[in-house]
């Protein structure tokens, strides 16, 4: 595999795990809708094959910008946000 083969997919991958995370958050940590997403996904891109790979990438990148700055995904959830992991042990 080639140097921009790796960079691809690479950068294929952290796009799409910015997707999960941010369908995720919006499904109240439901990991159930997450996989969902996955399996859907995965299940697109074995019946619909991609000619452009740039095109892709381009538009998956841009998908990732808008999503984190009208979310503002930098900023951390607030403790009683239902994605928040709470600690039964701790009374949470």
């Amino acid at each position: 595999m080639t140097l921009q083969c790796w960079i691809e997919r690479y950068t294929g991958i952290i796009l799409f795990s910015l997707f999960i995370v941010w369908i995720c958050n919006r499904a109240k940590g439901s990991v159930l809708v997450a996989g969902i997403t996955h399996a859907a996904a995965n299940t697109a891109e074995a019946f619909i094959p991609t000619q452009d790979g740039q095109v892709l990438y381009l538009t998956c990148l841009v998908t990732a910008l808008v999503m984190i700055l009208a979310d503002r995904m930098w900023k951390k959830l607030p403790s009683d946000h239902p994605a928040v992991y709470r600690d039964p042990a701790l009374g949470g």
